[in-house]
């Protein structure tokens, strides 16, 4: 049954909107065993980083374009009338726009714009345009936070027609991860990751500095997994354990939480890519208070009390390591609004 769509009044309308879109690092990933739906149970302890992509959107004429200075990314382009239809396409057995067969799957900046439009009844012609900095396969939540990024802008520019429950309902068509970063700061993610809870009271982590070091190469998330289930000797978590974290991160103590750092995935990961554990000893001896593995990698990121020691420490990595190694020193942001216009 097709779903009807009701056009929207624009309360007002910006023609240029500029959004940060923010990385993410795991400071807690814990492997709870594989559900019957073929997905990982986990509990992860997500948090916001200043390193960021940009997303820049415009109004155009008619119909949707979209470039990326991102060499693996495609441009895309299409007119009104194919946009409009591939906004409306319902394929059999019910789906989104992710669904359909007009847009690139794997956009999910195209995916969230396109969900977008289709939900509020607009049309309206746009160009997007995304200046990638976030490695990509780097377990730092890139393209994730790309869709929401997308949503929150285009719910800017259009006078916001969509309030909070039906973002964070498109951002969870879109993957798991997406909620979080609508909201951003420090959050714990349940189930397969899309159960999110906002932590509170996390103001002492923006005086830490953290360090990133990416090997110039991505991991897939779902080799990760498979790679984790083939591990001989790997049990699965317990449950709660990332409770014990939280008290950890609620102290300000960035000694007690660099002690409880874990990635259920690190073991199998490393053992095939060993340089990033490598880049978590380099890091300690070079004056980090923790290291540890994010996500399902390949980035390894290091907490550190000053910046001082992180940017020597970024700078000793570059020159030991040489390209392609990227390394870059960032820090914490805390949670903005999804709904009042301020970005993430």
């Amino acid at each position: 049954m097709r779903r009807c769509v009701v056009c929207r009044r624009i309360r007002f309308m910006e023609t240029h909107v500029d959004i940060k879109s923010y990385a993410k690092i795991n400071l807690f990933l814990n492997v709870l065993g594989r559900r019957l739906d073929g997905y990982h149970e986990i509990e992860t302890i997500l948090a916001l980083v200043e390193l960021s992509d940009v997303i820049s959107i415009e109004l155009a004429k008619s119909g949707i374009e979209f470039t990326s200075d991102f060499p693996g990314l495609e441009n895309f382009s299409s007119s009104e009338k194919e946009w409009w239809v591939a906004l409306n396409h319902k394929p059999e057995g019910g789906g989104g726009v992710q669904q359909t067969p007009c847009l690139p799957a794997k956009n999910l900046i195209l995916r969230a714009a396109g969900e977008f439009f289709r939900r509020t009844g607009i049309r309206a012609g746009i160009k997007i345009h995304l200046q990638k900095r976030i490695p990509v396969g780097g377990g730092l939540g890139g393209g994730s936070s790309n869709g929401a990024a997308t949503l929150l802008g285009l719910n800017r520019m259009f006078g916001f027609p969509l309030g909070r429950e039906e973002l964070f309902e498109i951002a969870a068509s879109l993957g798991s991860d997406v909620p979080f970063f609508l909201r951003g700061g420090v959050a714990l993610a349940k189930g397969r990751g899309e159960i999110i809870v906002a932590l509170e009271g996390m103001d002492k982590v923006l005086d830490w500095v953290v360090l990133l070091l990416n090997p110039g190469f991505g991991i897939s998330t779902p080799w990760a997994f498979k790679a984790y289930g083939q591990f001989l000797g790997l049990p699965n978590g317990m449950q709660g354990q990332a409770s014990e974290f939280i008290e950890a991160l609620k102290s300000g103590d960035i000694h007690r939480v660099a002690a409880k750092l874990y990635n259920s995935l690190e073991k199998p990961v490393l053992k095939k890519y060993p340089i990033l554990e490598l880049y978590k000893d380099f890091i300690i001896s070079h004056g980090g208070v923790g290291a540890l593995m994010s996500g399902s990698g390949s980035t390894v990121f290091g907490l550190f009390e000053d910046s001082v020691t992180a940017a020597a420490c970024c700078d000793a990595a570059l020159s030991f390591f040489g390209a392609p190694t990227f390394g870059v020193v960032t820090r914490f942001v805390m949670p903005g609004s999804c709904v009042d216009g301020t970005s993430v």
